[in-house]
Order: structure tokens, then sequence, then C-alpha cells
């Protein structure tokens, strides 16, 4: 509907118009009536010239007759009929002219005879003949006064024609000038009319004018603080036509879907959505556009999912409005990125589910094969679990745990970088996280990274992994970094970030607490196994000697044999008896003392030799008895060592005494030492039955016994106390055997000033 403002233009214009025409029709009209009153003169000032004309034809003939009579000439009286011929034509244009004037008409009429007249008078006179010798024809002065008569009758006639041609000229005049007058004050008065009329209108719209330019001023300002706001809305505003074309951009869709705005407009909506959605997205639209809703409020949200300009996909919140223009129908979608939403959601869900399974279970091995399958597939493509162990001989190494993957080849790599482990010399990055406790995030895992990272004989099982981002993770127990954490993405993921970090930071700490909660509980199992086995021991061991002393001295106390010689005897036997008790208790408290920690040692320089050397002395007679032969193989550049003499002594009785249970007669037990790098080797080799591969991992634990190969039955502590001494000394202990051929018993230990050792 037109507005006020433009009806009044239209009348503006339409009274204009109208004005122009009035004052075109009037001054037409005025122009018209003009144009007649000055025809009417001009047709006055040309009767009146024809008058003229007519009166000076005749005395132009009367004139010509006269020359003739005075001097005979002939070539006046031709001029004469000229003239006359003249004279009628004049009158007949008179009689032409006047036809609008019947009181001319009539004068004329009454003129005509008269002129007729005065024409054969003045031909008679000229047929009279001209004057000669002064003597004038007898009728010519009486044809002369009638001609004069005449002539002064038609001059008195024509001077009353052109006297009311003359007075009719006058009003004509009057009446032309009135007419120019009347126009231009008509002119004048409709363009007065006009411009007032043209002031009104302008004043009046000016004002609507003013008015709508501030509204539309108004309206900009509100529709640029609208654009701003569309602008620097964090969400994506996108508009699209009945055709789904891209119509509207705002800088919030720029930086979520990563196009820049004239790059995207005009381009179909089905760009920003996955193309196995496209088509339903579409359908869901044209849907919408037939449904009588305007919009779907924030209640009617649907979570949908979007494409980056890299070709990532994202999910989102979305809701939907329409207009209808007359330009068409206008779709506004109104888009969040809920990516941040989400992974929290599936942080929360990934931590809560990791508490869940970690405390299911205080098996060692299952925490860490749970552990390594809680980042799959939420965090990262694939995991591995590495935890530092100390081995059976005291030995620091590393454990490594991969998580188990859907794809043969993927699952091939884990599990041959599984097998092949760390060592303290590998370029791994995960040593380094160890070793600092720091986090440490790779986004861009490059092939130069991989080479410079990774053993040269691993680079190919490492390959298949496709790994685009890797993460490491200290698993912290107190103060303690026990292992690493590290989560790995392929190509098809988004790289790992500061917040994929976090997570996995707080995923270790609950990862590290299951470990050491496992830990904790083979170590309480391990000490309910030590408890049942040191009281299998006192109940059991010490109860033989304990039984014999009693029994010896029962006999002694009853029965004293009368031979001092068998009494002797008795007194050996419990003695030997006490001696077998002091031997375990000993084994006990030092087997307490090396769980504990508080072995003591006191270390200060000793030369190996000589220690080789007694401790086989200790044993030679035992060994003459079994029928067994000892040796020594003491290289002469053997270094001394910082140690503790007498507990390397009870290390070697130990190794050999346990030799010697095993060695049949005719066999032979070697006692060595010799220089290794930085550390003394030192060993025992006997040629005994051997240990079978099963018993190996088993030597160095507390209480354990190879059943039916040794002659005499110990207490199981010596090998565990062997190791521990050893441990506490820096050094590292451990066993090769081969059964029926014998087994070879070997220990370090640092040399003396020798730098301290790592790993």
């Amino acid at each position: 509907m037109p507005t006020s403002t433009d009806r009044k233009i239209n009348l503006a214009f339409a009274g204009g118009l109208a004005a122009l025409a009035i004052t075109a029709v009037g001054a037409f009209a005025g122009m018209a009536r003009l144009a007649g009153d000055g025809e009417r003169v001009r047709h006055s000032f040309e009767v009146r010239a024809r008058l003229r004309v007519l009166d000076t034809e005749l005395r132009e003939a009367k004139s010509n007759v006269r020359s003739f009579l005075l001097t005979g000439d002939s070539s006046y009286v031709v001029r004469y009929l000229d003239t006359a011929d003249s004279a009628e034509t004049e009158y007949r244009a008179l009689r032409a002219l006047t036809a609008d004037n019947a009181g001319q008409q009539s004068r004329l009429d009454s003129l005509h005879p008269l002129l007729e007249e005065r024409i054969r008078s003045l031909s008679m006179t000229a047929a009279e003949g001209p004057v000669s010798e002064g003597r004038l024809p007898p009728r010519l002065p009486g044809r002369l006064a009638v001609g004069e008569r005449l002539s002064q009758r038609v001059t008195a006639s024509i001077g009353t024609l052109d006297s009311v041609e003359r007075a009719l000229l006058l009003r004509r005049t009057a009446a032309e000038h009135e007419t120019e007058v009347a126009v231009r004050m008509v002119v004048i008065a409709l363009a007065v009319l006009g411009v007032g009329l043209a002031g009104a209108m302008y004043r009046s719209i000016r004002g609507d004018l003013a008015r709508r330019t501030s509204a539309e001023e108004a309206l900009r300002e509100s529709e640029a603080k609208f654009a701003g706001i569309l602008a620097i809305a964090a969400d994506a505003i996108i508009t699209v036509d009945a055709a789904q074309r891209i119509v509207h951009f705002n800088q919030g869709a720029e930086q979520i879907f990563g196009y820049p705005e004239h790059e995207i407009v005009g381009q179909p909506l089905d760009r920003l959505i996955p193309a196995r959605f496209a088509a339903v997205h579409r359908g869901y639209v044209d849907d919408f556009a037939r449904s009588p809703e305007m919009s779907r409020r924030m209640g009617h949200r649907r979570q949908v999912s979007g494409v980056r300009s890299n070709g990532e996909e994202f999910p989102a919140e979305a809701s939907i409005s329409k207009l209808t223009t007359p330009r068409g129908i206008l779709f506004t979608v109104v888009l969040r990125d809920v990516t941040e939403q989400t992974r929290l959601e599936r942080n929360e869900q990934l931590l809560s589910e990791a508490g869940r399974r970690l405390v299911a279970t205080l098996d060692y091995d299952e925490v860490l094969r749970v552990a390594a399958q809680l980042p799959v597939p939420q965090l990262g493509d694939w995991c591995i679990v590495d935890v530092v162990e100390r081995a059976a001989d005291e030995r620091i190494s590393i454990r490594r745990v991969a998580s188990r993957h859907q794809e043969p080849e993927v699952e091939r790599a884990l599990r041959a970088i599984e097998a092949h482990g760390l060592h303290e010399d590998s370029p791994s990055r995960v040593l380094d996280v160890l070793r600092t406790g720091m986090q440490e995030l790779v986004a861009d895992v490059s092939d130069d990274w991989i080479e410079a990272h990774t053993e040269d004989d691993q680079i190919a099982a490492v390959r298949p992994l496709a790994t685009r981002s890797l993460l490491m993770v200290p698993l912290v127990s107190g103060a303690r970094t026990m292992g690493v954490l590290s989560i790995g993405t392929g190509p098809a993921r988004p790289p790992l970030d500061a917040t994929d970090l976090a997570l996995a930071g707080a995923l270790a700490s609950r990862v590290g607490l299951a470990i050491e909660n496992a830990r904790n509980f083979q170590l309480a199992r391990r000490a309910t196994a030590a408890r049942d086995e040191v009281l299998s021991v006192v109940s059991h061991d010490l109860r033989n000697p304990l039984s014999a002393v009693t029994m010896y001295a029962r006999v002694l106390l009853d029965h004293p044999p009368a031979e001092v010689s068998e009494r002797r005897a008795l007194y050996r036997s419990v003695l030997d008896a006490a001696a077998w008790m002091h031997r375990l208790m000993q084994d006990l408290l030092d087997a307490a003392s090396i769980e504990s920690g508080r072995l003591s040692v006191e270390k200060e320089p000793q030369p190996v030799g000589p220690l080789v050397e007694r401790s086989v002395q200790m044993f030679e007679a035992r060994a003459a008895e079994a029928g067994v032969r000892l040796s020594l193989a003491v290289a002469p550049d053997t270094p001394d060592v910082d140690a503790d003499g007498a507990r390397i002594l009870q290390v070697l009785g130990n190794l050999l005494g346990n030799a010697l249970k095993y060695t049949p007669a005719g066999g032979t037990i070697t006692a060595g030492a010799e220089p290794q790098g930085d550390e003394v080797l030192l060993w025992v080799r006997d040629t005994g039955a051997g240990i079978a591969a099963q018993h190996l991992p088993h030597l160095f634990d507390r209480f354990w016994h190879m059943r039916g190969a040794s002659r005499t039955r110990g207490s199981g502590l010596g090998l565990a106390i062997a190791r521990g001494i050893v441990a506490a000394h820096g050094g590292r202990i451990w066993v090769e055997s081969t059964v029926g051929e014998g087994s070879t018993f070997r220990f370090t230990l640092p040399r003396r000033n020798a730098p301290p050792r790592t790993g």
C-alpha cells in the first residue's frame, strides 16, 4: 500500500500535470484567439492597403488619360487601359477580402457602379482625342467636369470604406491587445498557482522525506547493529534461498567452516554437509518449507554434522527459520560447533569408563591390558603402555603392552613393537618422558621424526601405524614415574591437541593409580606367601634341628654314653643342629632386611682374587667328602671392587653351596672372576644336572626349591639373598644352564672408582 509521501508525490505530480495541462489549454486558447485577432488585424490592414491601391489606380488612370490628352502619346492610353484593368482587379480582391463584413460588402456594392462609371468617363474622354493647338474638343470640358465629380464621389466612397476599415482595425488591434494581456494574465496566474502548489507540496514532501530519511537512518543503524551482531556472532549464521544456495555467510560461519564468504556465497548448501547426509538434509529443508512452522525454536534443535573446508567432519547443533519475501522463500540456519562440548562429554565418559574398568581388577597384567585399550578409539587409534619393572636379578627393564586393533596390518605392527620393547640406549622419546616426567605432544609426526626417534630395525614395523600425531604422558605414583602412556592417531583423525593431552594426563593418573594398586596387591600377595613360607620354615625346617637337639640332650641327660667319644659325638650333633638353626634364622633376617631395603652393606676397596680363593677354601672339605673337584679361574688383571667383603663371601658361599648340592661325585665346580668394562664379572660354574628352562624364572624367588635334584634341603632363601646383596652393590645376577651339562651363576660388581651405573 502506498505511503503518505508516495500519495503526496503522486498528487503533486498529478496536480503539476493538471496545472500544466490547464496552462497549456488556456495558453493555446489565448494564443489561438490572439492569432485570430492578429489575423483580423492583418486582414483590416490588407483591406485598407487595397483601398489605397484602388484609389491610386483610379488616380493613375485619370493621370494617364490627361497625359494622353495633353501629349497625344498613345502609350498613355495603353497604360490607362492597364490601370483600369488593375482597378477592376483590386475591386474584386476587396470584394473577396470583405466577405466577413456585410457592411463593407454593401459599401463596395455601392462603390462599384461609381467605379464603372468613372472608367467609362475616362474612356470617353480618351476617345475625344488629344488636345490640338490649344483647342479643346467641344465635349471635353463637360466630360472633364462629369469625370471630376465622379472622381470625387469615388474618392469619398473609398474614404468612407477606409474610415470604416480604420475603425475596425482599431477595434481589432484593441481586441488583440486585450487577448494578449489576458493570455499573459492567465499564464502568470496559472504559473503562480503552480508555484504555490509546488511549494506547498515541496514543503510537505520535504517534511515527509526528512521523516523517512530519519526512519531510514534509524533502520540502517538498526540493520548495521544487527549485521554487526551477525558478523561477530560465534555461531554460524547462514541464509539460503529456495534452491538451497547460500546467500549469506557470517564471520562465525567463516571461522567454523574455514571458507571465506566470497568463495562460498552462491554455492549449494550441500557443500557444508557430509555427502552421505546431503540428500536427507535437502528433503528435510523441503519438508520444512511446506510445513506451517515459521521456525524451529532452540528446543527443537537437531544435532547434525558439518564439513570444514579441509574435509574434516564435526558435530553441530542447528536451528532453522524461514521467511517469505517477494523474491521467494529464504531459510536461515543458526549452527553451533559442538566439537568441544562433544569432546567434553566423550572425555567424561572415557574417564568414567576408565575408573569403572580399572577398579574391576587387581590383576597386574589385566590392568596393563585395560590401560592400553581404554583410549582406543575415543582418544586415539592405538595406545602403548610402557612400565618400568624390576626383574628377578634386580635389573630394571621396561615392559611394553599395546592395544588391540581390528586392521590386521596395524595389529601386526603393534605386536612387533610390543615384542621389541625398549632398552636404555633406544632413541625413543618415551625414555625422555620416563626420565623427566614431562608430558609431550607431537602434533605432526613426520617421516624424519620417526627415523630420528625409532631404532633402525623398528622403522619398518612403525610405518604401518601411519601415525599423524602422538602424545606421551607419564604414569606417576607419588613422586615416582613408573611408566609412560603413548597414544597415536592416524590420518583420518584431526591431530591431537592440548585438550587431548590434558585428557590423557587425567587418564594416566588413573592408570598409574591402578597399576600401583595392582603392584601393591601383588606385593601383598607375595608378603602373604612369604609369611606362609616363613611359618612353614619355622614350623618345618626349624623343627628338625630342634628335635635333634632335644633328642640328643635327653640322651645325654637320661642315658649318657659311657664312652667319651660317644658323648663327644652327641655334643657335636647338638652343636651342628644349633648351627643349622642359627644359619636358618640368619637367612630369615637377611631376607627380611633385603625385602625392607635395610640390608647392611659396608663397602670398601676389596681385591677380588682373595675373596674368590677364600670362598673356595671354605668348601674344600665338603667337596672332598662329596667327591667333587673345586678349581679357581681368576684373571690376573682383575681389578679391585668397592664392596662389603663379608657379604660377597656370603654370595659366593651360597652359590658354591648350591653347586655342591646339585653336582654329583666326579663333577667339577669352578669359581672365577675377570674384568668386564666398568664392572668385574664373577661366576660359579658346575657340571651338575642343569636346570630346566621352566624353572629358571623362579630360581631367585624366596623359599623356592627345585624338588628332587638336591641331596640336601635348604631354606630356599640363598639365591634370593644373593640377588639382594648383589643389587645392594649396584650389580646384577643371573644364571645360564643347559640340562645335562650344568649351570653357571654369574654376577657383577662395579669396579673401584667406576662411574655409577644407570638403567
